[in-house]
């Protein structure tokens, strides 16, 4: 699941110079390319994984970035218990931030840091097990 503000912050920066613009870039030709179906509805990208797009909720009022994928991935974890909810980021911050709200945090595989070292965020990812 891609929180809204994920793709805000891609598109914000899909523009810009360097390795970040060229990955935001990259990011949203993905995305576009695989979210078909629309906003809100999963799409399947291999066996046993579906992506989509969390919208914000009618009046919503957004807060921080980190704070808005945290907030979507508690919510996901209370409505899918057991479905391995994890928060993908190499921020320490967020981490720290996870584990307060009792969710897993993941580090960024080290390809996919921002200049090898601390990226910001990424997503909200759903883990394989309890069947999901």
């Amino acid at each position: 699941m891609v929180p809204l503000v994920v793709i805000d912050e891609l598109d914000r920066h899909k523009s810009g110079a360097g390795q970040l613009g060229e990955r935001a870039a990259k990011g949203i030709q993905y995305l576009e390319k695989t979210l078909v179906g629309g906003p809100g509805q999963p799409v399947t990208v291999r066996d046993g994984v579906t992506l989509e797009v969390r919208l914000d909720p009618l009046g919503h009022r957004r807060g921080g970035p980190d704070m808005e994928i945290l907030l979507c991935a508690a919510e996901l974890a209370q409505l899918k218990p057991g479905a391995g909810i994890r928060v993908l980021s190499d921020d320490f911050g967020m981490h720290l931030r996870a584990q307060g709200l009792a969710l897993q945090a993941m580090r960024l595989p080290a390809g996919y840091r921002k200049g090898g070292s601390g990226s910001r965020r990424l997503s909200v990812v759903r883990g394989r097990s309890g069947g999901e």
